[in-house]
């Protein structure tokens, strides 16, 4: 794997970035969240991945990973998260 998608989905933005092995950044977009209902939230994260894997170095039939980081909030003492 030479390079990994990380996406940032905040209350109003959309970050997403291509990164390599070495931590370096190959490609990064900032988008407004598309509020108007959750479908279109979901259609803007599926488009930003697909425009980030057109320009990441690994071929498209290799394993490539997707991590994506929503806002939550962690309750110690049950362990439980609540996003």
């Amino acid at each position: 794997m030479d390079s990994v998608i990380a996406i940032d989905l905040g209350g109003t933005k959309l970050c997403t970035a291509v990164v390599d092995r070495d931590g370096a950044v190959l490609w990064r977009k900032k988008l407004s969240v598309a509020v108007e209902r959750p479908a279109a939230t979901i259609e803007q994260i599926v488009q930003v991945i697909r425009e980030a894997e057109a320009v990441s170095p690994a071929p498209h039939n290799s394993s490539q990973s997707v991590g994506i980081v929503v806002p939550g909030i962690y309750f110690a003492g049950t362990g439980n998260v609540w996003a």
